[in-house]
């Protein structure tokens, strides 16, 4: 794994940090200094000289586990992530994977609690204090 120093400007702001390619479109970002993001974020990637734009990025997930990010399982859910269209197929993804946490998902998402109680429901679960439980009685209902 190489990483390369870079400037990345997001909205006002811009910090130094450096990035690592995976695969294909796919990279990680590592930061200098905290940068407050959410999912489907932009970003203007630039040379460490800052005299040229070398790409523009989007935010596909704020949070990667910090073993296995080569695996071939793992770098199928992130493209997966990145073809998610909206919150729905977001979560679809994040639960393909398990347990979602629900305050990480709301911030990444920035969703607020309806938003996210009527995703949760959506899904078939429903929230059992900070992860979506599920919930096979409301499927059997519903039928």
């Amino acid at each position: 794994m190489q990483w390369q120093p870079l400037h990345i400007h997001h909205a006002a702001s811009h910090v130094t940090g450096r990035i690592s390619l995976l695969e294909g479109t796919l990279a990680e970002l590592v930061f200098d200094t905290p940068l407050w993001l959410a999912d489907n974020d932009r970003l203007v990637l630039r040379d460490i000289s800052a005299r040229t734009t070398l790409a523009g990025a989007r935010v596909v997930t704020l949070n990667s586990p910090r073993r296995g990010k080569r695996k071939p399982e793992y770098l199928q859910w992130l493209s997966a992530l990145e073809n998610a269209r909206d919150d729905s197929a977001a979560l679809a993804t994040h639960l393909e994977r398990g347990a979602v946490n629900i305050p990480d998902f709301v911030w990444a998402r920035q969703l607020n609690g309806d938003g996210m109680r009527q995703l949760i429901e959506q899904h078939g679960f429903y929230s059992g204090g900070l992860q979506p439980v599920e919930c096979p009685c409301r499927r059997a209902l519903a039928a």
